[in-house]
């Protein structure tokens, strides 16, 4: 058994990782917070995927918009409806405090 544990950390040390530490640190925010959708969003966003895919659209939109920063001006509704990774960790210290 504890074979099998060496290994497995041997492994994980040698892959390559698929977040960066405030990534990661933004997914552990959102599940203590309970937003586990949103988590989820953040997770597939995060190694390459889109959540459109995967989520039903109204949940998806329903899940972006929640999760906004700040209202949209003229210049940002042309932009993607995905907020950056910095728009959502000034929401979380908003909510925070």
């Amino acid at each position: 058994m504890s074979q099998s544990v060496n290994i497995s950390r041997n492994l994980y040390g040698q892959v390559s990782r698929a977040m960066t530490a405030e990534q990661f640190d933004q997914v552990v925010t959102a599940i203590v917070e309970g937003k586990y959708s949103w988590a989820c969003v953040l997770i597939l966003r995060y190694a390459g995927y889109n959540p459109a895919h995967y989520l039903p659209y109204r949940t998806y939109k329903r899940l972006i918009k929640d999760n906004r920063s700040r209202p949209q001006t003229e210049t940002s509704a042309n932009r993607a409806t995905e907020p950056s990774p910095q728009e959502v960790n000034s929401l979380k210290l908003a909510r925070l405090s």
